[in-house]
């Protein structure tokens, strides 16, 4: 017991070798209740792909799309409710009403491993290429989201990106009014 009480009274991180009877675990826990780091460990439970929360029409409008219909507000809106989503998909929860906004995804249950996950899955839903310490800068979907809409826009060339089609959308408005 003083060995355990010295490794919780250090912030380093200690490897602890356990025995785990991953067929109890399998025949008495939820997916939803397990442990992120453990959910790999169990045969026959897989994490969600990425195909979760991708919408299966063809006709479907693209990210590209749906942010270049948007002004900034509602793209960070939309870019927030796509980071909660994949992030509610990677912790296994049925919804992203698991994850809020502004919480703290390393204090919701994500860890190093997670994060790449997540990181993954947002750089196939954006074709963006994040680094991979991502989530450790912007910690929350929210500020995730901000990042995300900041790299979409310096991806995207200035003609094409979804803040300057809107406004030359505007401007044509305005040209042909007069």
């Amino acid at each position: 017991m003083r060995l355990l009480d010295t490794a919780l009274a250090t912030p380093r991180p200690h490897l602890v070798p356990l025995t785990l009877d991953l067929a109890a675990l399998q025949k008495n826990t939820s997916p939803h209740t397990l442990p992120p780091l453990l959910r790999s460990l169990i045969r026959g439970h897989h994490r969600p792909t990425a195909h979760t929360t991708a919408r299966p029409e063809d006709d479907a409008p693209s990210l590209a799309q749906q942010l270049a219909a948007l002004d900034p507000s509602g793209q960070h809106q939309r870019l927030t409710e796509l980071v909660r989503a994949e992030a509610a998909a990677v912790l296994g929860h049925a919804t992203p009403d698991a994850v809020g906004p502004d919480d703290a995804l390393f204090e919701i249950g994500f860890d190093s491993l997670t994060a790449v996950e997540l990181r993954n899955r947002l750089n196939a839903a954006t074709g963006l290429q994040l680094a991979a310490a991502m989530l450790f800068d912007y910690p929350t979907p929210s500020m995730a989201a901000e990042h995300l809409q900041d790299q979409l826009a310096l991806e995207a060339p200035a003609t094409d990106s979804p803040v300057a089609a809107r406004k030359a959308a505007e401007d044509d408005d305005q040209s042909t009014e007069r």
